[in-house]
């Protein structure tokens, strides 16, 4: 009789799970010989230290960035976008992060020309930030009473009646809206972009 004694090793293997999160300019995104040119799932199979395969995983979630243009005609002698002041026709770009953090580039086509309501009336509305995202401010100046606010999308179907100089654009699909501001002195709209 013999005795043999058998001394078995087991090196682990892995399935790891990984998350990856990027805007979508950074596409496409290379992971351990992957090209993702869009978000999803996919698996690799790696060589560990102690020479047994294993499995991982990356699920990539991509944030959108936007290209988003929008055209103000108006007869005021500057515009006010984002806190920047435009007194001259022409095309005005601007580089805004969404929520995610991803850049945006806006860009403005703007008009500015002189019309007879710019000697008649006494008062001026503001809508800001331009383009908004969250939410979106309406500023009266002068002394007037506003009867109304109404916000229209770009083929004139009435989206809102908000109550408040805060108005709130949850809901709302991007794209180009105006602020209908009806005071006992005239009517005035403003474009905006939600994005």
């Amino acid at each position: 009789d013999s005795v043999v004694t058998m001394t078995l090793t087991v090196n682990p293997t892995y399935d790891v799970a990984d998350t990856k999160t990027v805007c979508e300019s950074e596409l496409p995104y290379e992971w351990n010989g992957v090209s993702f040119t869009e978000a999803g799932t996919q698996s690799v199979t790696l060589t560990a230290a102690n020479g047994c395969d294993s499995v991982v995983t990356m699920t990539l979630v991509v944030n959108p960035t936007y290209d988003v243009e929008f055209t103000i005609e108006t007869n005021e002698p500057c515009y006010i976008w984002n806190e920047v002041e435009y007194c001259a026709s022409g095309d005005y770009e601007q580089t805004l992060q969404t929520v995610h953090g991803c850049d945006s580039v806006v860009t403005l086509h703007l008009t500015i020309g002189v019309g007879i309501d710019d000697h008649t009336r006494d008062f001026q509305v503001n809508v800001y930030p331009n383009p908004a995202h969250d939410y979106v401010n309406v500023h009266v100046e002068g002394d007037v009473a506003v009867t109304a606010i109404e916000i229209f999308d770009a083929y004139g179907h009435l989206v809102r009646t908000p109550q408040d100089w805060r108005i709130n654009l949850t809901g709302l699909a991007n794209g180009m809206y105006f602020v209908r501001v009806t005071t006992g002195r005239g009517t005035v709209t403003r474009p905006f972009v939600k994005w």
